[in-house]
């Protein structure tokens, strides 16, 4: 019960420091050093490691299954997570697309 009490207190923590994001388009990852702690450390580990399952985003934030899958879709309705389906559901860091800069021939 202690161990459920801690995760939903958690979990709450996360979810309001989530609401708070503006929706984006994807993110460009100097911009996930500007996002709280401990978004920020789940978004760089999450672009090391690749694509998570609900399961592994619950032991690396230590919360329960069901509310790591809540607050993934969340990042996803945000625009900072994109989702591959398959066997099973995973999610990744939805990276934000890059402008090329028309950048004039005689300027150097």
């Amino acid at each position: 019960m202690e161990e459920d009490a801690r995760q939903t207190e958690k979990y709450q923590l996360l979810y309001q420091e989530l609401e708070k994001l503006p929706k984006v388009d994807g993110i460009a990852p100097v911009d996930i050093l500007g996002l709280p702690q401990p978004l920020a450390t789940f978004l760089r580990s999450l672009m090391r490691k690749g694509p998570m399952s609900p399961e592994q985003i619950a032991v690396h934030l230590d919360l329960t299954k069901e509310l790591a899958q809540v607050l993934a879709d969340q990042l996803v309705t945000k625009g900072y997570l994109r989702t591959e389906e398959g066997e099973e559901k995973l999610y990744l860091v939805y990276f934000a697309r890059m402008r090329k800069h028309n950048v004039p021939s005689d300027l150097f």
